[in-house]
């Protein structure tokens, strides 16, 4: 999920599997310190590992730019940690506050197409919006 202000600052939310959300923060903190160095993202927050917990939330916060490279690199340090094979299926998994309304069934159809991805949606709402 991705929001932005006037100020052009962005926030983007990302779900992690809790075992691979210690690749983003690194021994001692270093890989997040580093994520943000090279990105130059205002901060990325995960949040507190409780136990029974399968996912984790990852928040960055910064200007547009900054935030997608600082996913690019999120993303690269996850398939490292995972060691994805490039023929290896990716998942991703975004959460769309009332999504149902933003996209309908023919916009779907024609990610899919457009990007081969397998594509699901469900109308269920989201955890905290019940």
């Amino acid at each position: 999920m991705a929001s932005s202000s006037s100020d052009g600052t962005c926030t983007l939310k990302l779900l992690v599997e809790a075992n691979l959300a210690k690749a983003i923060i690194g021994t001692g903190g270093s890989a997040v310190r580093r994520i943000r160095a090279e990105s130059g993202v205002h901060s990325i927050h995960l949040s507190s590992n409780a136990p029974g917990v399968v996912e984790r939330t990852c928040s960055v916060v910064g200007p547009l730019a900054a935030v997608r490279a600082a996913f690019l690199l999120i993303a690269a340090t996850l398939r490292a940690e995972a060691r994805l094979d490039r023929g290896q299926p990716e998942v991703i998994r975004a959460l769309v506050p009332d999504g149902a309304s933003l996209v309908g069934e023919a916009a779907l159809a024609a990610l899919r197409r457009a990007s081969g991805a397998c594509i699901e949606a469900t109308a269920a709402p989201c955890p905290s919006r019940s």
